[in-house]
């Protein structure tokens, strides 16, 4: 049995955000590269311009390509954003000392989506949308929140998985 999800970054009024803003920036860009006309009262340098359209793009391209990928398997749990964390972060069963999947308020526990490390002591999160998440206790004390939108399924696995492993190794 195994668990794998993928969600992808896609805000809608994020994306409608990013998008005004190029629009804004190409009719500036257009304005005084192409027509020679100073946009603004205080206008930025052309090659300012480019610059910005450039990190605008980058950063829009990013957004599409940010995936949280989760994985579940008699091993343990992997999960990361990718394409930034390119193996992701792995925890074997034995060094988790509880793991459920829980609802919780993004704003509030973790100040929003993404990666976060809470103010309130919850540890990082990893999510992309949504109020369900894995949470994750390990041994050492540190907590991990990796947000998902099966949960059904996550706590079927985690169940099979984890309930396998602490038989298999009672040992505290």
């Amino acid at each position: 049995m195994e668990f794998n999800e993928k969600q992808y970054f896609r805000k809608w009024w994020f994306i409608l955000i990013l998008v005004i803003v190029m629009g804004i920036t190409i009719y500036g860009m257009i304005q005084q590269v192409v027509f020679d006309q100073p946009w603004g009262n205080n206008p930025m340098s052309n090659s300012g311009f480019i610059v910005l359209m450039l990190l605008l793009v980058f950063l829009l391209g990013s957004i599409f390509l940010m995936r949280l990928e989760t994985k579940i398997d008699e091993k343990g749990i992997q999960f990361g954003f990718h394409p930034f964390q390119r193996k992701g972060i792995f925890y074997a069963w034995n060094e988790i000392a509880e793991i459920s999947v829980v609802e919780y308020n993004p704003l509030i526990d973790y100040g929003g989506w993404g990666w976060r490390i809470s103010l309130t002591g919850k540890g990082q999160a990893y999510n992309v949308s949504g109020n369900k998440g894995i949470q994750v206790r390990l041994k050492n004390g540190k907590q991990r929140l990796i947000g998902t939108q099966i949960r059904e399924e996550a706590t079927k696995i985690i169940n099979h998985h984890f309930n396998d492993a602490e038989a298999a190794n009672p040992n505290p």
